[in-house]
């Protein structure tokens, strides 16, 4: 008759084997999933890079960009909120931020 006070070496070597996938497969999820948002966060940037560059900036002339806090006429800025109104709703644009740099 066997001691029940030990498991057998089949015992002991299945339970250290899956503790083991469970650490890999957690690390990798872990790794994966950093990877994949850097991933998506690029993805979004480049998206709304092309959007912008398509969209919204040939709406402004040098003219409106160096104006060095000097507002704008009220006839430009409508041609300008005209335009954006067009490009936000063609492109999923959902806020334009301009600054000067």
């Amino acid at each position: 008759m066997r001691r029940r006070g030990r498991p057998s070496f089949l015992a002991t070597f299945g339970l250290l084997s899956l503790v083991l996938v469970v650490l890999i497969g957690v690390v990798l999820g872990q790794v994966m999933s950093g990877r994949l948002r850097h991933f998506a966060l690029v993805q979004a940037e480049q998206s709304a890079r092309v959007a912008t560059n398509v969209s919204v900036a040939p709406l402004f002339t040098p003219q409106d960009l160096r104006r060095d806090f000097v507002p704008l006429d009220p006839t430009r800025v409508d041609e300008i909120e005209r335009g954006l109104a067009s490009a936000v709703s063609a492109n999923g644009i959902v806020r334009v931020k301009m600054w000067n740099r």
